[in-house]
């Protein structure tokens, strides 16, 4: 198994047990917590707290002595997933996977359902348009078109308004 095949299983395996490590993880930390114990070394902690202090003095340190290495990194690692990174926050948003949002961009035509203007001409990526009330998907726009709906707080009346308004001006 090359490094490739290897990220991309132990990528598929994190996707399939996500649920369980985040439960034992949870569980640890909660239990650590609900005994008064630190998580990092088992110590008793002060009332509500996490760490105890040695181990929070030596985070805190750790972190300031590190500020710049640690800033260099989430900045290439950024930029290096800057699509994985989005598709995630479209998935724990929105609920849609990066399928059904690629399945929307093809339905679409990689266009704004709205204005119609191509993907390629847009600095950013298409947005996800959705119900406020219910939550549901209802397609992708661009930035300026999605911002034109939420400024009319997603109001057909007063998008119509709006339109009538235009229309009394018109030549």
């Amino acid at each position: 198994m090359d490094s490739h095949e290897l990220q991309a299983y132990q990528q598929l395996y994190r996707e399939k047990h996500r649920e369980k490590a985040i439960k034992t993880s949870k569980s640890w930390r909660d239990d650590c917590k609900a005994r008064g114990l630190c998580t990092i070394c088992k110590k008793p902690t002060r009332l509500g707290r996490t760490t105890c202090e040695e181990c929070c003095t030596k985070q805190k340190q750790y972190q300031a002595e590190h500020r710049e290495e640690k800033k260099e990194y989430h900045k290439k690692y950024y930029s290096a997933n800057r699509d994985k990174i989005a598709l995630k926050a479209i998935r724990d948003v929105y609920g849609i996977t990066a399928e059904e949002y690629f399945e929307i961009f093809v339905k679409q035509g990689g266009k704004c359902a709205i204005c119609k203007e191509d993907q390629s001409n847009l600095d950013r990526r298409l947005c996800v348009d959705h119900n406020h009330q219910t939550g549901k998907v209802r397609g992708l726009l661009c930035y300026d078109c999605n911002l034109g709906l939420g400024r009319f707080r997603d109001s057909g009346k007063l998008l119509q308004e709006a339109v009538n308004y235009m229309k009394d001006f018109e030549e």
